[in-house]
């Protein structure tokens, strides 16, 4: 199985913790970041395959890091929240008050989508 690299990033260092823990459990290389300029930090010097995006941040920080995400680095947004914003671009989202087979869904259909990418 290849190793996916997964960013998770919230201002909660709990949730951040909760997240981390459990993507890792399946396999992933999970990294943590609770503030917007370490995650940039993070993206600027390694190959993340997706971005884990938790609730916390302004809209106007979500917004900023999701498009700097997936225009500067070509990397898929997953969206934790309470609800879809179309202001704020993403490639997926799990409510706030997600499952553990809806979170690990979703992530697994993402890192799909970019292998296959990928290899055509």
């Amino acid at each position: 199985m290849t190793e996916f690299k997964v960013l998770c990033v919230t201002d909660d260092a709990i949730l951040k913790e909760q997240l981390c823990s459990l993507l890792a459990s399946f396999g992933y290389d999970v990294w943590g970041a609770t503030r917007a300029k370490h995650a940039v930090a993070l993206l600027s010097g390694e190959d993340f395959d997706l971005v884990v995006l938790g609730p916390g941040f302004t809209k106007k920080e979500r917004r900023e890091l999701a498009v700097r995400t997936r225009d500067t680095y070509q990397t898929p947004v997953l969206l934790v929240g309470d609800e879809s914003d179309p202001e704020i671009p993403a490639d997926g989202l799990v409510y706030a008050h997600y499952d553990t087979a809806a979170l690990v869904s979703a992530v697994e259909r993402l890192l799909r989508r970019k292998a296959l990418a990928i290899a055509s």
